[in-house]
């Protein structure tokens, strides 16, 4: 009787266990996909900031979607055309436009933080758990 409440215990253990690593492979592919939205993001920030030694009708590279880039020109270099969200576009000096870049990576860096603490208290959660699994373990081990 003491063995199979031991049995479903330790079952209860290896579960938890098991749920917990798999949160922390869905908070790392989170973390994956900021860290690559945090490298897109730094690299509009560099030709935001770099733009305005552009002279206006200089040939550009336009992405349009699915790594698909079209020759262009640029018409100005005072003005961008920033998402501000649900698919709302509105004009911005280029000035502005950095603001919002820089804002959105400290965003993205934040969550980051944040994701990365939580790794951290689950991975905690588990050391916390794993003597009284191998306790558990062990002996049911040596009633067997």
């Amino acid at each position: 009787m003491a063995e199979r409440s031991s049995q479903d215990k330790l079952q209860s253990l290896l579960t938890q266990i098991g749920s917990y690593r798999e949160l922390i492979r869905v908070l790392q592919q989170q973390i994956s996909n900021l860290v690559e939205a945090r490298s897109e993001l730094s690299m509009t920030l560099n030709f935001l900031k770099n733009m305005r030694q552009l002279k206006p009708d200089t040939e550009v590279l336009i992405p349009v979607g699915s790594g698909a880039l079209v020759p262009g020109r640029l018409t100005t270099v005072e003005k961008v055309l920033v998402e501000i969200g649900s698919g709302v576009v509105v004009e911005k000096s280029a000035e502005e436009a950095v603001q919002v870049i820089e804002n959105r990576i400290k965003e993205v860096d934040e969550t980051v933080g944040r994701l990365q603490k939580d790794i951290a208290d689950i991975q905690e959660k588990i050391e916390a758990i794993r003597p009284e699994a191998e306790q558990l373990m062990k002996q049911l081990e040596r009633e067997s």
